[in-house]
């Protein structure tokens, strides 16, 4: 084989260093040779420099990472369906009765009135003292138990020192209206208590 004019490159090859352990050098009459990296050579058959070329120029494939997919949750509901007593706009009855110490506080049927809600209530003394002052305490709830509004409200209030506007045991009177400021439902949940008396002995 006659490779003395190919000397000269074929040092160079051969003296470089290397990245790979062999590499291939290209003849400028297309044959092809390998250079070891133990300084020797060889030429290359055809069908093996195509195979060898393929897999030095096979692009490298990045395969993304698998990403751990959330779990939906569900969130819990908070609002309670079932509590107090359900009530309806201009229902035919009254929505319930609150009572203590012989004191009693009807919640008559509810209304909206000017863009509130209005419930009447209707006081009972069956004590044995006069009330000069009645609080009462209401939760009011949607239909689905999400609470709208909560808070003390007078329902009766005589004037002090004056016996004859007191509510006597025995009587009843029409009490102060609860007007509570909502947007429009037509069904509510309510529950309520006596929070503070005050009476004459």
């Amino acid at each position: 084989m006659n490779l003395l004019k190919w000397a000269p490159l074929l040092s160079a090859f051969i003296l470089a260093p290397t990245q790979a352990a062999d590499q291939i050098l290209t003849l400028e009459d297309g044959r092809q040779i390998l250079l070891k990296d133990d300084f020797t050579w060889q030429y290359m058959p055809k069908e093996e420099t195509k195979a060898l070329t393929n897999e030095t120029m096979k692009p490298e494939v990045n395969t993304p990472a698998l990403q751990a997919q959330p779990i939906p949750t569900q969130t819990a509901k908070l609002a309670n369906s079932t509590v107090g007593v359900a009530f309806s706009i201009n229902q035919q009855q009254p929505i319930m009765q609150i009572s203590q110490a012989g004191f009693h506080v009807v919640l008559e049927s509810a209304h909206y009135e000017d863009g509130e809600l209005v419930i009447p209530t209707t006081i009972h003394n069956n004590g044995i003292e006069p009330v000069v002052e009645i609080y009462i305490t209401l939760s009011l709830y949607d239909a689905n138990g999400q609470l709208l509004a909560q808070d003390e409200y007078p329902v009766w209030q005589a004037i002090k020192r004056m016996a004859s506007t007191y509510l006597r045991p025995g009587n009843q009177e029409k009490g102060t209206d609860i007007r509570i400021e909502l947007p429009k439902h037509s069904e509510f949940r309510v529950t309520g208590q006596i929070s503070d008396t005050d009476t004459r002995g």
